[in-house]
């Protein structure tokens, strides 16, 4: 990479952080379809044709978040060096550091955009399954598992604490191991 490539992509970061610290600002103090591009960029100090030139819709910027979220996530969890419980337990306290954005994600019914980020990136799964088919049927169902139960607890207003939530994975995991068996 060249300094000028890596000068851009430094911009494009810095971009894309004060449009999405911008956009969970607004979301925080009214809904999604009260919120105008107009406004976004003001709110974050840009040029409305600097939000074309990097995305098409609040939506996108929606989703490249929950994307650099998930992203993330899969960095600072070991995921395959760890016990699928322990990996679990990692999952809350990290998304934690993104309470108030995933609140007002929720609050704008735009969660699904969680589960459709985890089912996307499944191949960074601590499962690792053939590239067939039939084995998509159990990532999905893993993945969606897993959003699922992310999703509740950002409803639920993050109430209970990552311990609680791990508490939680051990007894469904005992579970699951009770009836496969």
């Amino acid at each position: 990479m060249t300094e000028k490539t890596i000068k851009r992509t430094e911009q494009v970061n810095q971009t894309m952080a004060m449009l999405t610290e911008a956009l969970t600002k607004l979301m925080v103090k009214k809904t999604l379809d009260q919120i105008t591009i107009a406004e976004l960029t003001e709110e974050a100090g840009l040029a409305r044709r600097t939000f074309y030139r990097h995305v098409k819709t609040i939506d996108d910027l929606l989703t490249i978040k929950v994307e650099q979220i998930i992203t993330k996530l899969y960095q600072e969890v070991e995921w395959h060096s760890q016990t699928f419980e322990d990996v679990l337990n990692k999952v809350y306290p990290a998304l934690l550091k993104d309470k108030t954005f995933l609140l007002a994600l929720a609050k704008n019914n735009r969660e699904y955009l969680l589960q459709k980020v985890i089912l996307d990136e499944r191949e960074q799964s601590i499962i690792q399954l053939p590239k067939e088919p039939v084995y998509d049927l159990t990532a999905y169902f893993g993945a969606g598992g897993i959003s699922s139960v992310i999703i509740y607890w950002i409803h639920q207003g993050f109430r209970q604490s990552p311990e609680e939530v791990a508490k939680a994975n051990r007894q469904l995991i005992q579970h699951i191991k009770r009836i496969t068996q």
